[in-house]
């Protein structure tokens, strides 16, 4: 995550409501116990922001699953582009030719397991209500 020389940048602490409270820190306590996040003090932070999966409908509001999601647009504003040719999937397919077996992964909790240069990960931290 390319800042160049900018200043830290960390939002306004959110203030997060009762039933939010709870859902964050149940879901950043999975992410702790499986290792994936840690504890940081360092001066940037960024705030969470709870999505909610699609198709409840018919659930009460307080039985919903969420994901965890964090608004990195302050830090977005002032990091520098990373302009990488991405693959369309049907030339990729095609570029697979004869291939007898493909494989396929479906990580368990998403982008939270793309590993980043040590110094970059200050750079994503995020307010928890704890």
């Amino acid at each position: 995550i390319d800042t160049g020389k900018v200043k830290p940048i960390c939002v306004k602490p959110p203030r997060y409501g009762p039933h939010e409270q709870r859902v964050i820190t149940r879901l950043v306590e999975q992410l702790e116990e499986k290792g994936i996040v840690e504890d940081d003090d360092g001066p940037w932070g960024s705030q969470i922001v709870l999505a909610s999966k699609p198709s409840q409908g018919h659930v009460h509001w307080s039985q919903f699953v969420f994901r965890l999601c964090v608004s990195y647009r302050k830090l977005n504003e002032v990091t520098r582009p990373f302009a990488f040719p991405v693959m369309r999937c049907d030339d990729a397919a095609e570029k697979a030719g004869d291939a007898a077996y493909f494989i396929t992964m479906d990580l368990d909790a998403g982008y939270w397991q793309v590993n980043m240069r040590a110094s970059a990960r200050a750079k994503t931290a995020f307010y928890t209500p704890r």
